[in-house]
């Protein structure tokens, strides 16, 4: 993934800048210029994957344990005391996550190339849309209850407080309540 994937980014990246320069095209942010091709969003994705992939660089467990393994076999391991209780993992996973989600972002400009494709990611996006406002609204609603079901003259445990209320609730919806 480092020499392939940021390799090739990196070259791109270097190719980009160097025809902005050659061709002055640069765009002033404020008082800073800034090299046209950044305004595309796929060239700036792009770099945010190459920036994302070197800092997992600087980060790759498997690269502060190779200096550590001895005779025990473990060429490729990510355990060792130079990782562990460091925060190198938890950088590492991170960066792992926003370079896939990354990777998905870019791969998602590809679906002009077939209909269904698009028509399928344009019905996810509506879906995904109306999905975020009935969850919104199932929020607010078990919110309002539990907060109005906590200050009534009762003895249940399980509505005790409006955080006790709300998982109740929660539960209630998603029949996961017991009914004993």
């Amino acid at each position: 993934i480092y020499i392939g994937s940021m390799g090739q980014l990196f070259v791109n990246q270097v190719r980009y800048l160097v025809s902005n320069c050659k061709t002055k095209s640069f765009v002033s942010v404020g008082c800073i210029k800034v090299p046209e091709y950044l305004f595309d969003m796929q060239k700036l994705g792009a770099l945010a994957l190459l920036t994302v992939l070197f800092l997992m660089c600087t980060q790759e467990p498997i690269f502060h344990c190779a200096a550590e393994v001895g005779g025990n076999g473990d060429l490729f391991t990510q355990r060792c005391p130079s990782v562990e209780g460091t925060g190198r993992q938890d950088a590492y996973s991170a960066l792992s996550m926003i370079a896939l989600l990354l990777y998905w972002g870019l791969l998602v400009d590809l679906t002009i190339f077939s209909m269904r494709i698009s028509a399928y990611t344009l019905v996810c996006g509506r879906v995904l849309s109306e999905l975020g406002l009935f969850l919104g609204g199932m929020c607010f609603l078990i919110l309002a209850f539990s907060s109005s079901i906590s200050a009534l003259n009762h003895k249940s445990k399980d509505f005790a407080d409006i955080p006790k209320g709300a998982s109740s609730l929660l539960e209630i919806t998603l029949g996961m309540f017991p009914t004993e």
